[in-house]
């Protein structure tokens, strides 16, 4: 895939968002809390992590750059393509790491499909507005960390984003649709 400007990028993220949104709109309200593949996520398991995921993500976006630049420094490296950091994504869960505690739905609890909803709404919101403010230059030098992956530009975070929304929204279609 092609992607390298802020403009491509939140073309991007509305795509993605907007499919997540539409799949989960198609789905049973009884579905969402059921445990549909055993000691596996729920469909709303799926929705909380997408939802603390892109909220770490504009949470770094939202932070001033010198406060950027002292927790984690700037980029010293060249910077991966949409493409070369996927690649590198799924290198590094492919042994089965799995997401911490921060990212995940809390055990037993019963989530609401439309709050699911508003809630991914709400971050796609977030990075309409947070995502223009950045100067293309700005989006390749600063860093922020990701836990599977390390180190990681702004673009590449939003990079991310895209590509991990698409990663669950296909688990979602093959392995959760009855």
């Amino acid at each position: 895939m092609q992607i390298k400007t802020k403009e491509e990028i939140l073309n991007g993220l509305e795509s993605s968002f907007s499919n997540i949104l539409a799949w989960i709109e198609e789905q049973p309200i009884d579905k969402i809390n059921k445990e549909i593949i055993e000691g596996k996520w729920t469909i709303a398991g799926h929705y909380v992590h997408l939802i603390k995921s892109a909220r770490a993500v504009t949470r770094g976006l939202k932070m001033p750059r010198i406060g950027l630049r002292g927790m984690f420094g700037v980029n010293n490296r060249e910077e991966r393509t949409f493409d070369g950091l996927r690649e590198k994504y799924e290198a590094a869960i492919a042994p089965g790491i799995t997401a911490g505690p921060d990212f995940i739905a809390k055990p037993g609890k019963v989530y609401e499909k439309e709050d699911l909803i508003k809630q991914i709404k709400e971050e796609l919101d977030q990075f309409k507005s947070i995502v223009p403010k950045w100067s293309e230059k700005d989006l390749s030098k600063y860093i922020v960390p990701h836990p599977a992956i390390g180190k990681v530009t702004l673009r590449e975070i939003l990079f991310f984003t895209i590509f991990h929304t698409d990663i669950h929204l296909n688990t979602l279609k093959t392995k959760y649709e009855v």
